[in-house]
């Protein structure tokens, strides 16, 4: 057998969303450790399938894996069928995963700040390999565990985001109530600069300009234009900091939703028609106002 490459259509997007397959995407019927035969799988979590859909809104859509069955591939394809999305699989026999010669040659152009890779095999206690973190090293791409990216149905589903290991400007884009500012916090060694209790770009600024000696900022606020962004961006500039800025794409009416239930709990009220006004005027972030775009749903 020989190293096989699908691709349903070339893409032109620049963020990558890479995957294992097995115990990753899928797992076996009835509870086997290994599957017995090609339509004998399952998807891991429920969310698996959404959450792929989400991310092929903005991300090339990439499954690593290596032959373990002759009808691997036919699964691959069974399976991604269901979800309904274009991708690129690459299994590798002869060049097996944590050798990344094949993914590169795919990909010649691939910019590892831009890409995350999910994967079960981690060197946790009980993985019967590291070799996905490995991978994941050896791409220079971030590595999430299956459980971190595809949620429980309780939980919400987000594409991941994490801290960098340099200092930079993050911007938070989206409606009050989407839950920018939770994602904003979980950034805990980052000064969160928040728009809510400092009101304008000029006061934010200030506060950031306290703390950009020792810490990344975080702009917690709407940024909801062109224009507004730009002063954040100009900020990082300024101290020569690399920008991203998470739009958290919450619809209208959850958002609204949210902040009903915040007020109740004592939060600040915000009226109905500040969401409206703030859809209106709205301007989509992209990447040529000089960041970099992570898109939540």
């Amino acid at each position: 057998m020989e190293d096989t490459i699908l691709q349903t259509k070339k893409s032109r997007k620049q963020q990558f969303a890479i995957f294992d397959f097995d115990w990753t995407l899928v797992k076996p019927k009835a509870g086997r450790k290994f599957p017995t035969k090609v339509d004998d799988w399952m998807y891991l979590r429920p969310s698996v399938p959404d959450t792929i859909r989400k991310a092929a809104k903005n991300h090339q859509i990439v499954i690593v894996t290596d032959q373990s069955k002759p009808w691997k591939v036919d699964q691959i394809q069974a399976v991604m069928e269901d979800v309904d999305v274009d991708y690129t699989a690459i299994v590798g026999v002869k060049t097996q995963k944590p050798d990344t010669a094949l993914f590169l040659g795919v990909f010649p152009k691939f910019n590892p700040e831009k890409a995350y890779y999910v994967g079960d095999a981690a060197g946790r206690p009980g993985d019967w390999s590291d070799k996905d973190k490995v991978f994941a090293t050896n791409l220079g791409t971030k590595f999430f565990y299956p459980e971190q990216v595809f949620p429980l149905e309780k939980q919400e589903a987000r594409p991941p985001v994490e801290p960098s290991d340099k200092k930079e400007v993050v911007i938070m884009v989206g409606y009050p109530g989407s839950g920018k500012s939770t994602i904003a916090k979980e950034f805990k060694t980052y000064h969160r600069v928040d728009g809510d209790a400092l009101r304008s770009a000029p006061a934010m600024i200030k506060d950031a300009e306290k703390h950009i000696a020792t810490q990344s900022i975080v702009f917690d606020s709407t940024a909801g234009t062109k224009e507004k962004r730009e002063k954040f961006v100009n900020f990082a500039q300024k101290h020569d900091l690399p920008v991203r800025v998470f739009w958290v794409q919450t619809p209208i009416e959850v958002a609204m939703e949210r902040s009903k239930q915040r007020e109740s709990e004592g939060g600040p009220h915000i009226p109905a028609v500040a969401f409206y006004v703030y859809r209106k005027h709205f301007e989509e972030p992209t990447e040529e106002e000089g960041f970099t775009l992570v898109t939540l749903s």
